[in-house]
């Protein structure tokens, strides 16, 4: 089960299929503030997030510079 927080973040995700969420709109949209320098609150969570979605067809990676997107795994 999702706590509060991790599901605001994969509803979040979802909405934003098409692009990745950087810190900072993560923060507003699960925190409802804005992000500053030193907050994990948004990095925490998608690590969470990531536990609960292992042996699913979801992922969330991580695009070095932009953020976080929400995708299905590769076929192996």
């Amino acid at each position: 089960m999702l706590s509060p927080a991790e599901s605001r973040l994969l509803v979040h995700l979802i909405h934003t299929l098409d692009r990745p969420s950087d810190r900072l709109e993560i923060s507003k949209a699960i925190c409802g503030r804005e992000w500053v320098y030193g907050d994990r609150t948004a990095d925490v969570l998608v690590s969470r997030l990531r536990r609960r979605l292992a042996g699913s067809e979801a992922e969330i990676v991580t695009i070095h510079g932009l953020g976080y997107l929400l995708t299905a795994k590769p076929d192996a």
